[in-house]
């Protein structure tokens, strides 16, 4: 009997589907939803987590952007991510010469920017944005292991994603964009700069992809006092 009238319940839970639909997108976790939700009776319909994903969070989109509110966007979350997060106080994520002469990847979760990178190609820079700091550059090192003539490479930098969407779903989306990217413009090589636990995390995700990302640790670069003189490594992917 008891079965009987839970069930009942449940169905009569379910006539307010309409109105529970139109509270996901307000909230962000099926806990703060189910706080929120009266149901008659206290019988609150189950709720599947992928279900509430997907309602409760916009699809992601990702696009190479000239727009001036999405490249703001992506320069305030930038700024954000190295200067206040990392403690970089010298370091300032507003628009730049390598801004300028590259492109720029935003991620977008709605109308919200919420990860994005700045990729260049060796062929189209004169100047790439690691190479200004007097150090030996990306074509200097693979230009050691790889004699092919000619060689075109991309340089992926100023990487960067929302704080709340740090799950590597971003990051993942970033790293398939430049990929491509790169075969398109048929590059022999991904190239970047980073600390040695994003290079393996990097490496991870390349790795699924099908991939290897190669650290080079025997050649440790020590930034300029804007990054706090941390020591980053050159990262290189063999795409072609």
């Amino acid at each position: 009997m008891q079965n009987r009238v839970t069930l009942l319940r449940s169905i009569e839970a379910a006539d307010n589907t309409n109105c529970i639909d139109n509270q996901f997108n307000a909230i962000s976790s099926i806990e703060q939803f189910q706080k929120m939700t009266s149901v008659k009776n206290n019988v609150i319909p189950i709720i599947d987590k992928e279900q509430f994903d997907a309602v409760a969070k916009p699809e992601i989109k990702v696009l190479v952007t000239r727009d001036e509110n999405l490249l703001q966007q992506y320069y305030t979350l930038r700024h954000q991510a190295y200067n206040q997060e990392n403690g970089w106080k010298d370091y300032d994520g507003s628009e730049n010469e390598y801004d300028r002469n590259g492109n720029i990847i935003a991620v977008m979760r709605g109308n919200e920017v919420v990860g994005g990178a700045r990729i260049m190609f060796s062929d189209d820079a004169k100047v790439l944005s690691n190479d200004v700091l007097g150090e030996l550059s990306h074509r200097d090192i693979i230009q050691k292991y790889d004699k092919r003539e000619e060689l075109i490479f991309s340089e992926v930098s100023a990487f960067c994603v929302a704080k709340h969407e740090r799950d590597r779903t971003i990051s993942k989306r970033i790293i398939e964009a430049t990929l491509e990217m790169s075969q398109q413009h048929n590059c022999h090589y991904i190239c970047g700069v980073g600390v040695a636990v994003v290079c393996r995390d990097y490496r991870r995700i390349f790795r699924e992809l099908g991939y290897h990302l190669e650290i080079v640790l025997d050649r440790p670069r020590q930034e300029s006092d804007t990054y706090n003189h941390i020591r980053t490594f050159p990262i290189h992917v063999k795409i072609s």
